[in-house]
This record gives C-alpha cells, structure tokens and sequence, in this order.
C-alpha cells in the first residue's frame, strides 16, 4: 500500500503589521539586543572560561525574555476574558435555525420556522418524498396554469407540485416562498421526515411488515431474497437487467393495484408508529394515544400522494438500496420518477372518474380510517424500464367509469388540499371546483397488486 503523506513547511513567513512607536526609556537595555550583543563576544579569541560566562549570560537573558512572553500573554488572556464578560453572550446557533436568516420585520419567526419544518413533513407523507427540481422552490407560479395539463411536460409537473406546497403552506406564509429562510425551513422538515422513515422502516416497524426481518440485514441478502419480488428482470440475450416498473407480464390488474398489504402496513408505521401496523387487516389497528404523525398532522383521510409515498417505500425497503435517495444507490431505480408515473395514473384515473381509482381511494380508506365517511363530507443494478406507451395507455384508458349516481359521489370528493392546487394557492387561495370534483381525493407481489 502507498502512503501519501503531505508535508508542510517547518517554517512560515508572517508579514507583521506595522506598529506605532512606543520609545524604550533609555536606562532600560532591550533584552533582544542584550542577546545579540553577547552572541557576538562568542568568539575564538576568547578563552574556555570567558565562553562559558557568556554562556551563562545569554541562558540567563533568554530565561528573562520567556519568563516576559509568558507574562505578556497572559495579560492577552486576561484583557480578553474582561472584554468578553462586558460584551453581550452571542447565542449559539442551532442547527436548522433558519428564524436567524427572517428579515427583522417577521413577527417571531421561531414559530413560523416550525410551522414551515411541519409542513415539510406532512409534504413527504402524503405528497412526495422527493422534489421534481431542485429549483421548485424558485419556481415562479403561473396563475392561469391549467391543471387538467398536468403531466404534459415536466414544467407542468413543477407547476404541479408547487401547488401542492403552496397549498399546505399557511396562508400567512405563501407569499414568503421565495425567501431563503423559508425554502431552507421546508426542506429541513421533508428531509428531516425522509430521514426519520428510512430509519423507522428498516429498524423499528420491519418486524411487523415483514415475515422475516433476518432476509433484511444486509443489501446482498435483499436483493438475493427479494429482487424479483420488487420486478427484477435478469438480462437477457436481446436485453440488459432491469426494474420491472408495474411487474406487469403483459397485464395490469387494475382492481387490485397498489392494493398489497405491505403498502398499507408501510403507510400505517409512518403514522402511527412503529406497531402502527399491528391488527391492520382485523380492524385493530386504532390512532394511539401518544403523539403520532396522524395527530400531529391531522390526518384523517387518504391523498393519492400518500398511496404513491407507500408504494415507493415498499419497494425501497424491499430492495438493496441502502440509502432513501432519488435514484437507488444498489439499484439504480428512479424512485422519483416511480413517483411521478404512479401519481399521473391515480390522479388522471380520479380526474376520468375510473372506476379502480374511485375503489382505490375507497379501499385504503376502509382500511386505515373506516370512519372516513362519518367525520368526512367531503449485480443489483438494473435500468429502468422503459415503458411500453401505447400498451400501458391503453389498459388505463379503457378502464371502465364509476357509476355516476348521487351514491357513489360520496366517497369521491376531493381533499382541501387537492382543491387548493386547482385554484391558484397564493396569497390567500380558497376552495374551487376541482378537476375531478367527484373524487374523494387525488391522491404490488409487494406486489402492486393486491393481497
């Protein structure tokens, strides 16, 4: 093995400031000439013990001229410690303080700081985990976008999830966003919060969503347990590996996609802690009295949002990524952009009023809020898929419509926040007929589909 060490100079150059003058009184003799001056009687000439006294001399002067610099430096100290007991205490920053960063003007902005960090959770719960840009923030809003464009383009998306923010934002906040502090507040809560899950689902809840957590301990033992359980598809002749993203084999069944248990048991461990998911599918699963998520976020129905963050969790606790990031880290799976595909067939299947998107709604609600009704009117690697348009198009588009009667319009309305994102949030949006104003909200083997 080769070592490199780096070496630095023994010795430096300082340029020193110029100082005023403060004149010497004559009868005191400078300890540095003093020095200089018996150095300079070291001469050949002199005999063994006239060296020696001016030995001795020079040893006696340079002790005199230590003891000063000690002196000297302490006096320093103690003219520093008397200066710093006079001036005010500086506050130490925390980490995440981003009030510091509020124009002086903002009325206590510690807690506007923990509103934002709020929202910035509750955004990767039931929304995204991840940003489409980076910039979103810096996005500027179009006021007349049209949402039913939503997934024409990728800037329709950022317009998209903008509004998706901006509609979780207090209304006091809104037209704050493009404020650094503000920005940097919101994404400490997402990351925060995507922090907090990736730990809780690999440690604390595994034990209840999955049979065997020992198949979990390391990357090479998920993918060789679970790698085609989450669509691996081995290379072949004609095709490199890849991440099947439906694991479709020529047909999606509709009624039962993004219907597996492990989807809901992910989505119950996130908000209502690790044993969340305890009795889930025999009705005993019940908001704890300890402060959760769903308390603390008030979450009382299902968003498709939610759906689409369960579903690409499942997969990534399933798979032999080790870190919750955009693109898998083993795997090379696009988790952010298996959000957008999945989010665009939910939402455009409640926006057409399709019949597994209405069910699908319906069934998570049954499951994880049955009182919805009642308190609610309204190696490793392998590349991504590339997906088969025209096939894929074609079994969402023909699906079959929700009956339109009065009794079905019921569980179909959508949430306040998906109203909001269908006006335009800011300053002080307020609620207007949605793009799908009869669905209940916009919202795999771990099988996208069912159990």
């Amino acid at each position: 093995m080769t070592v490199t060490t780096l070496y630095f100079p023994l010795t430096t150059t300082t340029t020193m400031a110029p100082q005023p003058s403060s004149p010497t009184p004559p009868s005191t003799p400078r300890p540095v000439d003093d020095l200089l001056a018996l150095t300079q009687q070291l001469t050949p000439s002199k005999s063994p013990r006239t060296l020696r006294k001016i030995r001795h001399d020079i040893q006696l002067q340079a002790n005199d001229v230590q003891q000063e610099h000690v002196t000297l430096k302490r006096r320093a100290v103690d003219g520093e410690q008397q200066v710093n007991l006079t001036r005010r205490p500086r506050k130490k920053r925390k980490r995440g303080d981003r009030a510091r960063d509020a124009d002086d003007t903002e009325f206590n902005a510690e807690a506007t700081e923990a509103r934002i960090r709020d929202v910035g959770c509750s955004f990767a719960i039931q929304k995204a985990l991840f940003l489409i840009d980076d910039d979103i923030l810096d996005t500027e809003e179009t006021q007349d976008f049209d949402i039913d464009q939503e997934f024409d383009s990728t800037e329709n998306e950022c317009q998209g999830q903008l509004r998706d923010i901006l509609a979780l934002l207090p209304n006091d906040v809104r037209p704050k966003i493009s404020q650094p502090w503000v920005q940097d507040s919101f994404l400490d809560g997402l990351h925060g919060q995507r922090a907090s899950i990736r730990h809780r689902l690999r440690t604390e809840a595994l034990h209840i969503i999955a049979e065997n957590v020992k198949d979990f301990t390391t990357s090479a033992s998920r993918f060789d347990t679970f790698s085609k359980f989450i669509g691996y598809k081995s290379a072949t002749g004609s095709s490199e590996p890849f991440y099947d993203r439906f694991e479709w084999d020529g047909k999606i069944d509709l009624d039962h996609l993004f219907r597996g248990d492990v989807l809901l048991k992910v989505f119950a461990s996130i908000i209502r802690g690790p044993r969340g998911a305890e009795g889930l599918f025999e009705g005993k699963s019940k908001l704890p009295q300890a402060k959760c998520l769903e308390r603390i976020h008030k979450i009382t129905h299902i968003t498709p949002g939610a759906i689409v963050v369960a579903a690409i969790l499942a997969i990534w606790l399933f798979s032999a990524d080790t870190q919750l990031v955009k693109v898998g880290d083993e795997t090379t799976i696009d988790y952010a952009a298996r959000h957008r595909l999945y989010i665009r067939r939910i939402r455009e299947g409640l926006r057409d009023k399709k019949a597994w998107a209405v069910g699908l709604i319906e069934y998570w609600n049954h499951i994880l809020f049955p009182n919805t009704d009642k308190s609610r009117d309204h190696g490793k690697a392998g590349s991504e898929q590339l997906e088969d348009d025209e096939e894929i198009d074609a079994i969402f588009t023909q699906a079959s419509q929700v009956d339109s009667s009065p009794n079905n319009s019921s569980h179909c309305n959508e949430d306040e926040h998906d109203q909001l994102r269908t006006s335009s949030p800011t300053p002080a949006p307020q609620p207007q007929q949605s793009r799908h104003s009869s669905t209940s909200s916009r919202g795999s083997r771990v099988n996208w589909r069912g159990r």
